[in-house]
């Protein structure tokens, strides 16, 4: 039996669309099915209408987690930049939170990060004096860094960091 709108091509063919339980020879159709498992004319679009609905339902749904993050994009800058710098990545630290004071200047984070981006210069300017053999230099830029952003990660790091170079504090301080 051919159903409305299958056209079959004459040549017999071991049905691949049918159960196990099938296992009768079909007259092959232009589509690649046998006629007698072929849907019926026009359920396949009904299908499909169903799957696009269902493909843009599931990405609507999987896209809000990041619709709604997208109201603190400073938040996510700021965290970025504070766990570079917690790491020791201190370039790409600074890297993220210019992007956050140039960006978002009115936000409250970005003055948070202008101090960041101050105590990695102060950090980073240490480091380099200790490189350059002058501890008692980087000894002094380490305790302003403390004093000046005492709530900077590089605080604590700062810190430690002044007492292992072996210069003794200064009484007047």
């Amino acid at each position: 039996m051919i159903r409305d709108g299958a056209v079959a091509c004459g040549s017999t063919v071991k049905c691949a669309l049918v159960s196990p339980a099938c296992t009768s020879d079909h007259t092959a159709m232009r589509s690649k099915s046998c006629q007698c498992h072929t849907p019926a004319r026009g359920s396949g679009r009904a299908v499909r209408g169903c799957m696009k609905t269902l493909t843009l339902l599931l990405l609507a749904v999987a896209a809000m987690p990041v619709f709604s993050q997208s109201d603190e994009p400073a938040k996510v800058l700021f965290d970025a930049g504070t766990r570079d710098e917690q790491a020791g990545k201190l370039d790409r630290a600074r890297l993220t939170l210019l992007t956050l004071a140039g960006t978002y200047t009115e936000h409250p984070l970005a003055t948070k990060a202008r101090a960041e981006i101050g105590a990695i210069y102060l950090f980073k300017e240490a480091q380099s004096q200790v490189q350059a053999g002058q501890p008692t230099v980087a000894y002094g830029t380490f305790r302003t860094l403390i004093r000046v952003y005492p709530e900077s990660p590089l605080a604590k790091l700062a810190d430690e960091t002044a007492k292992s170079l072996g210069v003794p504090a200064d009484p007047r301080k």
